[in-house]
């Protein structure tokens, strides 16, 4: 009886309109409870190649079913089949339309047909095709701006990075310590239009922004969210963006175009939340303090050849983070994961994690773990 009254009060406090109207209070709720099957996972440790790299970079499942490894200051692009051995090498600094003129990226990205982008610091971006041979370099002119709605008001995300390709389009983390509008100096207009996600145009160079407002939890804990304000994303074949806030339990299923259809998630096992508040850029020596010893939900990634959607969350200073497992917005597994562990994708029958580095012994190594 008490399940099917907590139940019922679930469903009524997600169809209620709250006080703060935006496209997140409104959403409609999926209440649907656990079904654990996953409390444990056996994950397995691969030492990769040893390859000459700088052991800072991005990492991922590539086409054609292999791991790669994209340093970002070599610009050597390194791939590995799936048990970690070295297959192939691209890319590399230059000017020829085998590489990159990207001294130092920021990130990169491969689309569903293969393409990948490359980003610089100075809004520069490169598109190589499946043959990691170049298709475009483009830039985005900066011009200073304030306005919500205009890309140039906001900087990458850099504390919560994520960078996603889709359908041409460029999808990547952003936020704003604009003096004109920000988190703080501006709170009540930036939690109510604030802007997320910045989409660059592959075709035609320009830029928006997508995904206006906050969910509620940032608007009544305005200032002990502070330290947990960015989003992760990830964008599914069929064009859903799926969505999370750092101190929201709940992932939002999105169009392309930002607008939050419906959401789904549960809170996390023994995540510390005790955030202490953040009033002001005064206070960034708390904010940085909390944001390593503090719990907050991380990485995204939707795997479409598997209908799962994993969800990364820390815990707190010195224990295990957590790996949330959903499955058509149910969650089926919840289970210790080693510390900064993310899902990055598929290669049968194994998920993957990112490459760690590991500069001291001079190694890179990846977890993958079935289901």
């Amino acid at each position: 009886m008490f399940f099917f009254a907590a139940c019922l009060f679930m469903f009524l406090a997600g169809c209620k309109r709250s006080d703060n109207e935006n496209g997140f209070s409104n959403v409609r709720q999926k209440i649907q409870s656990p079904d654990i099957k996953y409390r444990e996972l056996k994950i397995e440790k691969i030492e990769l190649d040893s390859v000459y790299c700088s052991y800072e970079g991005f990492s991922g499942v590539g086409p054609d079913n292999r791991l790669y490894y994209l340093d970002r200051y070599f610009g050597y692009c390194y791939f590995f089949s799936p048990d970690g051995k070295l297959v192939d090498r691209k890319l590399g600094l230059g000017r020829s339309d085998k590489e990159t003129m990207l001294r130092q990226a920021i990130g990169n990205a491969f689309s569903d047909t293969g393409d990948m982008v490359l980003m610089g610091s100075n809004l520069d971006f490169e598109i190589f095709d499946k043959d990691i041979r170049l298709k475009k370099r483009f830039n985005i002119p900066y011009s200073p701006a304030k306005n919500p709605e205009d890309f140039c008001t906001y900087s990458f995300a850099w504390d919560s990075f994520v960078c996603r390709m889709s359908g041409g389009k460029i999808y990547v983390g952003m936020s704003s310590e604009n003096p004109s509008f920000n988190y703080f100096d501006t709170s009540e207009a930036y939690l109510e239009h604030g802007r997320h996600i910045g989409c660059i145009d592959t075709e035609s160079g320009t830029a928006s922004m997508l995904l206006e407002g906050f969910p509620d939890i940032y608007h009544k804990e305005k200032d002990r969210a502070a330290s947990s304000r960015y989003v992760n994303f990830d964008i599914s074949r069929d064009g859903v963006l799926y969505t999370g806030f750092e101190a929201d339990s709940l992932i939002y299923e999105c169009t392309l175009s930002g607008t939050p259809e419906r959401a789904f998630g549960n809170a996390g096992i023994g995540m510390d939340t005790d955030y202490r508040p953040v009033n002001s850029w005064d206070d960034m020596d708390l904010y940085r303090d909390d944001r390593i010893g503090k719990g907050r939900f991380g990485w995204i990634e939707y795997v479409d050849e598997t209908g799962i959607l994993f969800r990364s969350y820390k815990k707190s200073d010195n224990t295990p983070d957590g790996l949330q497992i959903y499955s058509d917005g149910v969650l089926v597994g919840d289970t210790d994961v080693p510390v900064g562990m993310r899902v990055v994708g598929y290669i049968h029958p194994y998920y993957y994690s990112q490459i760690y580095e590991d500069d001291e012994n001079g190694r890179l190594y990846i977890f993958r773990f079935r289901l």
